[in-house]
């Protein structure tokens, strides 16, 4: 905003002119804030460009520089050389060429000595003998100084060690002599109840874990007690069992074992009121108390017998039977057992002196199975 101060223009009185100044401050710094933008903007394209121009320029040197150089290769060899070196191979070219380029090289040869110096071994080398000599005297001193040393770190470390666990010990004690003082107990009650007044919530979880704690302590206990249930009804089904037994079949049971062995069946057979299972029951329950070991007879060891494979009809007699009607095959069955024979001996049983046991309840299991 511009103020005219020509003589037609109205004159501001100095309340607006102090108003308006802030406002052509904050306009002439803006104004300033651009041209100076500009101005930078400006100065950066031009760096840009003076840079772009000397790369330019060095580039176009470089070229000149390499232009020159390959002229003048071209007039130092003469045409005789060219044709030698369109003949040599490629690798050797590269060779002379890197000779030509590389003049430092042989000055580097020449400084070189004219014998070079080689050391097979250490001892070869100079001032090494001095060293040895050295050595020799120092050696033994050193090697008891690092014993020395390491003595007396194992016993720094053996004393702190011991130190260490007598003053552990001392503490554990006192520590236990601590938690288990009444002063302690009586402060810790007091603590829990403020805390508790204070935290119900905590009181809650104190009584919750000591309800499951003694939760599982009946359950172990109702554990424990079932299993004595267990063991003590066992034992009274035992108890039962022997007292079952008279004093007279324990008498005969004795005296059967040691007629016939362990053959349960023929002893269950002299006893009306025990079956085979009860007599193998009893003979376990009571073979420690009653040695039964020693009452058994002992069997002599029988050679083994050759295999004999069973007797099969022949065609002709299965013919027989199949031609013989029914009625004469059950006559010639009851023929056969009026006159049966014995499975071991094969000897005839007579039916008036040995009727033979008529298969019941209680001998089932001697024969059934």
């Amino acid at each position: 905003m511009k103020i005219d101060p020509s003589p037609g223009a109205t004159a501001l009185s100095e309340k607006e002119t102090e108003e308006l100044f802030p406002v052509l401050c904050k306009f002439q710094q803006a104004e300033k804030k651009a041209t100076s933008d500009r101005l930078e903007a400006i100065e950066k394209d031009r760096k840009q460009a003076d840079q772009q121009v000397e790369a330019l320029t060095k580039r176009r040197e470089r070229l000149k520089n390499i232009k020159k150089e390959s002229e003048q290769e071209v007039k130092d060899v003469p045409n005789g050389e060219t044709d030698e070196r369109e003949n040599i191979p490629l690798w050797q070219r590269i060779i002379a060429e890197n000779k030509k380029r590389s003049p430092g090289k042989s000055r580097l040869a020449q400084k070189r000595p004219a014998q070079e110096v080689l050391f097979f071994e250490p001892v070869d080398a100079p001032g090494m003998s001095d060293l040895l000599k050295k050595q020799r005297t120092f050696g033994p001193k050193l090697r008891q100084m690092v014993e020395f040393r390491h003595r007396v770190k194992v016993a720094c470390y053996k004393y702190n060690d011991e130190f260490y666990s007598t003053c552990m010990r001392d503490f554990l004690r006192k520590t236990e002599r601590w938690e288990n003082s009444p002063k302690k107990t009586a402060r810790d009650l007091r603590n829990r109840e403020i805390f508790e007044r204070a935290f119900p919530e905590m009181k809650r979880t104190r009584e919750e874990k000591e309800r499951s704690c003694r939760n599982d302590r009946i359950s172990l206990r109702g554990q424990d007690n079932s299993d004595d249930q267990a063991g003590s009804s066992e034992k009274v089904r035992i108890e039962t069992f022997l007292a079952s037994w008279t004093d007279e079949e324990k008498t005969l049971f004795r005296e059967r074992l040691a007629a016939v062995g362990k053959n349960y069946a023929n002893i269950a057979m002299f006893l009306e009121n025990k079956t085979v299972k009860d007599c193998v029951l009893y003979y376990y329950l009571c073979k420690k108390r009653e040695n039964f070991k020693a009452v058994i007879p002992k069997r002599k060891r029988k050679l083994a017998k050759t295999y004999k494979p069973p007797v099969m009809p022949t065609p002709e007699e299965l013919a027989m039977y199949q031609l013989v009607p029914q009625d004469a095959l059950t006559e010639a069955q009851s023929s056969a057992s009026q006159d049966s024979k014995c499975v071991m001996c094969q000897l005839r049983i007579d039916p008036t002196t040995n009727p033979g046991r008529i298969l019941t309840r209680s001998n089932y299991e001697m024969y059934g199975k």
